[in-house]
C-alpha cells in the first residue's frame, strides 16, 4: 500500500488522481462516451422503441433507486442516511451492455434487443445523473458544510428533473443543429484533409455541448450529448464523407476513455482498501457486503424488468419472455456509475 505524504513519483502521482475535481471527472469522460453511443443509433428503431426506452429510463430507474436504496439502508450494517442511500441507488442505476452487445453483435441477435440495451443505455444514464444530482445535493447538506449540498424538497426536485432533462434536450437540439450545418459545409468528397475536421468537429461539438448545458446553463449535460448525438445521426449521416474514420476515431476515443476511467477507479478503490487515515478502514466483512449488495442489484433488475414487462412487452417494438430474461441480465453497470462514484467520493 501506498503511504500518505511519500514523495516518490509513484505516491504523488495516485495522490494527484485520487483527488481530481469532481466536475473534471464529468467533463472530461461522460461526453466521448456518451455521444458515440450516441451517434450509432438507428434512429427510425430508437423512435419506434421510444416508449419503451423511456419506461426502462424512468419509472423503472426510479424503481431500482428506491429499491435499492432500501436494501441498502435496512439490510447493510453501515447506518447510513435516506440520501445517502438514494444516492447509492442513482449510481448503481446506470446500466453499460457494452459487452452484451458485443455479444449480440457477434451473434447476430435480433435489433429489437439491440436497440433495448442500447437505447436503456443511454437514457437511463441520463436520468441516473440527474437523480443522483438530486439525491447528492440532499445528502451533502446533511453534512453541515457551507457552501456544499442543498436541502432540496419534492417540488423543487421536480422543477429541477424537468429543467435539466427539458433544458438538454433543447441544448442537445441547438448543437445537433449547428453540427450538421458544419458537416454540410465539410461536405467535399474531392478533398480528403475535411474528413479529420469532420471527425474533430463531432468531437468539439459533443464536448461543447456537454460544457455549455452542464457546466454554464446546470441543464443536464448528458441528455444533451444523447440528444446531440440522435439527432446528428438521424440528419447528418449522409454529410460524413468517410464513415469509417468516423466509427474507428470515436470507437478508440470511447475506448482510451473507458480505460482510463475503470483504471481510475481502480486507484481510488485501491486506496480506499489501503485503510490510510484518511478514510474508514476497509475489512474482511466489506467484501462480503460487497458480494451481497452485488447479489442484490442483480436481484433487483430482475424485478425492475418483470414490473414493466406486461407494459413494454405490448407496446413500441414488444418483447418476448426470453428476451426479457436477457435483458435482466443484461443490465450490467459500467462507465458513468463509476463516473458518478468517482464525483461523489471527490466531492466529499
Amino acid at each position: 500500500a501506498w503511504r500518505v505524504g511519500a514523495d516518490d513519483q509513484l505516491t504523488q502521482s495516485i495522490l494527484q488522481w485520487s483527488f481530481i475535481d469532481s466536475r473534471l471527472i464529468m467533463l472530461v469522460f461522460l461526453p466521448g462516451l456518451i455521444f458515440r453511443d450516441a451517434i450509432e443509433v438507428n434512429f427510425e428503431l430508437f423512435m419506434l422503441a421510444f416508449a419503451q426506452i423511456l419506461i426502462f429510463a424512468l419509472p423503472m430507474v426510479l424503481i431500482g433507486t428506491f429499491m435499492t436504496a432500501l436494501f441498502v439502508m435496512h439490510v447493510l450494517p453501515y447506518d447510513w442516511s435516506w440520501s445517502l442511500s438514494l444516492t447509492l441507488g442513482a449510481i448503481l442505476a446506470s446500466t453499460d451492455p457494452i459487452a452484451m452487445t458485443t455479444v449480440l453483435k457477434k451473434n447476430e441477435a435480433s435489433p429489437r434487443l439491440k436497440m433495448h440495451l442500447n437505447g436503456e443505455s443511454l437514457l437511463n444514464d441520463a436520468s441516473a445523473v440527474v437523480f443522483y444530482t438530486i439525491f447528492s445535493q440532499q445528502f451533502l447538506a446533511t453534512l453541515n458544510i457551507d457552501g456544499l449540498g442543498s436541502d432540496i424538497g419534492w417540488a423543487e426536485g421536480i422543477e429541477i428533473f424537468f429543467r435539466m432533462s427539458l433544458g438538454g434536450v433543447t441544448a442537445g437540439l441547438l448543437f445537433a443543429l449547428g453540427l450538421i450545418v458544419i458537416l454540410y459545409e465539410l461536405d467535399r468528397r474531392l478533398e480528403q484533409e475535411n474528413n479529420v475536421l469532420q471527425v474533430a468537429a463531432a468531437v468539439t461539438v459533443a464536448y461543447l455541448c456537454y460544457y455549455v448545458a452542464e457546466m454554464q446553463f446546470l441543464m443536464s449535460g448528458i441528455v444533451a450529448c444523447v440528444t446531440c448525438g440522435i439527432l446528428s445521426s438521424a440528419y447528418g449521416k449522409g454529410l460524413i464523407t468517410d464513415q469509417k474514420m468516423m466509427d474507428s476515431y470515436l470507437a478508440l476515443l470511447e475506448h482510451l476513455l473507458n480505460t482510463l476511467l475503470f483504471t481510475l477507479g481502480g486507484v481510488v478503490f485501491g486506496e480506499t482498501i489501503a485503510n490510510t487515515d484518511f478514510r474508514a478502514h476497509f475489512g474482511w466483512k466489506d467484501w462480503g457486503y460487497i458480494v451481497v449488495l452485488y447479489l442484490a442489484v442483480v436481484l433487483i433488475r430482475f424485478v425492475q424488468v418483470g414490473i414493466v414487462y406486461p407494459v413494454v412487452s405490448r407496446i413500441g417494438l414488444k418483447s418476448c419472455w426470453q428476451e426479457a430474461i436477457f435483458f435482466s441480465y443484461g443490465g450490467l453497470r459500467g462507465a458513468v456509475g463509476i463516473a458518478l462514484a468517482l464525483t461523489l467520493d471527490a466531492t466529499v
